[in-house]
């Protein structure tokens, strides 16, 4: 490669190659994105103490009855 080029302004060849990466990295940051946002959060409470037999009962269990 040498030191010296010509600058040229781009074509449709290079605008269309532009314009491909650039919607792949939108893409790309997109789906990162919605990963990101459609986890679940930690619940904030510690669990509950198990009682003496041993059997530890969920939060969905206690609140179906």
């Amino acid at each position: 490669m040498s030191r010296f080029y010509l600058r040229r302004d781009p074509g449709p060849r290079e605008n269309l190659a532009a314009a491909a990466v650039a919607l792949g990295v939108g893409a790309v940051a997109f789906f990162c994105a919605r990963i990101l946002l459609a986890r679940d959060g930690i619940e904030r409470e510690a669990p509950k103490p198990l009682p003496e037999g041993g059997v530890h009962q969920s939060a969905a269990a206690d609140s179906d009855g």
